[in-house]
């Protein structure tokens, strides 16, 4: 995230613009991989942490709180189980309105090309919504969190939300 969420090139615009306070969490430290997605979009009021001031970036989250947060319509099955890394990627593209994806490649070795998700999957990548995934998906793997923040700020229904912010960390170094 650090090229792109500069805010205005030049003093004239940064004026202008508003500024966006990053919101921290007491447990997400400085150096958690994930800090300045979660903070930007805790600030955006997109993905909000606890009243209790904390985030939980390493807990699973829930599918009801995913389809909550991508605004994904109607019912959700099993809300309180938690999302897959598979689930996510796919409410994230679906999300995101993705297209394309064409599948010429194995997206992953875990994922081969015949894979009833492998186009989604590779929409995903292709997108940089799984910057954060080695080199296996894992689609059965719990999806954290700090993930979910992960694919969801590399959105441009996020990416285009910040071109209208300046951000302001409180004093520490941002982006």
């Amino acid at each position: 995230p650090r090229d792109r969420c500069r805010g205005p090139p030049n003093r004239a615009s940064a004026e202008a613009a508003n500024l966006l306070k990053l919101k921290s969490f007491s447990d997400v430290p400085a150096s958690f991989w994930a800090r300045e997605e979660i903070e930007i979009l805790a600030a955006l009021g997109t993905m909000p942490g606890y009243p209790d001031d904390s985030f939980k970036p390493d807990d699973n989250i829930k599918r009801g709180e995913l389809a909550e947060i991508l605004k994904t319509p109607g019912p959700v099955e099993r809300p309180q189980a938690p999302a897959t890394r598979l689930e996510g990627a796919i409410m994230t593209v679906r999300f995101a309105n993705l297209s394309g994806g064409r599948v010429i490649v194995s997206p992953y070795p875990d994922i081969p090309g015949r894979h009833w998700a492998a186009e989604l999957v590779t929409q995903a990548k292709e997108a940089g919504l799984l910057k954060f995934i080695g080199d296996k998906f894992e689609p059965k793997r719990k999806l954290t969190r700090a993930e979910a923040a992960a694919m969801l700020f590399q959105t441009k229904f996020v990416q285009d939300k910040l071109k209208n912010y300046e951000l302001d960390g409180g004093g520490k170094n941002v982006l």
